[in-house]
């Protein structure tokens, strides 16, 4: 008899258990992104290859390449770009500049700048490519 409560018992507890652990669909929190976006200005008369690179404590430096208007592209003498980042402890833009307007020639200069702890949930930076005399340095604004 008492082997009997006891397994009665044990199927109860199977039975409940679940229920109680798994969230039920309509009490389900939805699922919560917390993005960050970074608009990059290209202040100059050079064309310039734009790489926004994500790490925190936990994950090492990789490129933002959630789709295609976030992937490492070309950004055309005073034009901006935004691209959007799950946000992180830190930020890094990088613009290799080419020789001429058009996109071609050899990199003239590779510059980029870093933002720790960025921003809080959807914020905005700015970082800008700026001419420096014979030289071009990105600065976050």
């Amino acid at each position: 008899m008492r082997n009997l409560q006891r397994l009665l018992l044990a199927a109860i507890v199977v039975a409940c258990v679940p229920a109680a652990v798994a969230p039920m669909a309509a009490r389900a929190y939805p699922a919560q992104h917390y993005f960050d976006k970074v608009f990059v200005e290209n202040l100059t008369d050079k064309c310039a290859w734009i790489t926004v690179y994500e790490a925190s404590a936990f994950t090492p430096w990789s490129i933002v390449n959630s789709n295609a208007e976030n992937r490492p592209q070309w950004l055309k003498p005073h034009t901006t770009h935004g691209f959007y980042f799950y946000q992180s402890a830190e930020v890094k833009v990088r613009a290799e500049v080419k020789q001429h307007a058009d996109c071609t020639g050899a990199t003239i200069i590779d510059t980029y700048d870093i933002r720790k702890n960025p921003t809080m949930a959807n914020h905005t930076l700015h970082a800008g490519l700026f001419p420096n005399g014979n030289r071009y340095n990105l600065w976050f604004k």
